[in-house]
């Protein structure tokens, strides 16, 4: 049902954290590795993650500094879920907004987004393979998104996500979310998704994220309805 060659909670080689004294020794190092799923809906595939080069902004390289214990620990951790905890601790004090949302913060633009792609990324993952259904990740798929949000973390079918795809997968895992919790809550821009899925029974038992990217593609109306209104955020409570 789900073949997959690890969940991308270690990097291949993995680090020594005891060579590890400066940002600098991090820099262009993978952290996350690349992993794959397929599974009846298609293939699914998440890209390493790598450190990028922060020393060319004095100032973001002095907050990496000051994160750099919190980010050897998380290389350290093998768990995907305390992997998370990790990455929300460190973001915590950068922005009191929700974390799921990419803010452009002065002159910390490239090392708060690394950040949210690799929040993003081990999230991606666990909502994948049922470790952690927490659907209100729907609000990463929206159009404020930089650009090159999606397609850096993963490929659907070994082609790069991008927009509008992304959004109306965003979609889906809303709908999933909706389904899944009745009671939950959010701006749905297309509610007649969830009566779908729960009068065709289309709700899915495994690999949750490649079910809404399969879901978003057979669907023809919904591209281009996301490429239309250009949702920018989704939130399924």
């Amino acid at each position: 049902m789900i073949k997959k060659n690890n969940d991308g909670a270690l990097a291949k080689d993995k680090i020594d954290i005891s060579l590890i004294s400066q940002p600098s020794d991090l820099f262009g190092k993978e952290i996350l590795s690349e992993c794959t799923f397929e599974s009846q809906y298609g293939k699914l595939k998440f890209n390493a993650i790598v450190v990028p080069d922060l020393s060319k902004d004095k100032f973001e390289l002095e907050i990496f500094t000051k994160q750099l214990d919190d980010i050897k620990t998380f290389i350290k951790e093998e768990d995907l879920l305390k992997k998370v905890k990790i990455i929300d601790s460190i973001l915590k004090p950068a922005t009191p907004v929700d974390v799921g949302r990419i803010q452009v913060v002065p002159n910390l633009k490239k090392s708060f987004l690394f950040l949210n792609i690799l929040r993003s990324a081990i999230e991606f993952r666990l909502i994948e393979n049922g470790k952690r259904l927490c659907c209100n990740i729907c609000s990463y798929y929206g159009y404020e998104m930089h650009p090159k949000f999606h397609s850096i973390i993963m490929s659907w079918n070994d082609v790069p996500v991008i927009q509008p795809l992304a959004c109306a997968t965003g979609i889906y895992i809303q709908s999933l979310g909706k389904c899944l919790n009745p009671n939950a809550h959010g701006e749905f821009w297309y509610p007649e998704l969830t009566s779908e899925i729960l009068n065709n029974k289309l709700l899915p038992s495994h690999n949750y994220l490649s079910w809404s990217f399969h879901g978003a593609l057979l669907d023809k109306p919904l591209i281009p309805f996301a490429l239309e209104h250009k949702i920018t955020f989704l939130l399924c409570d």
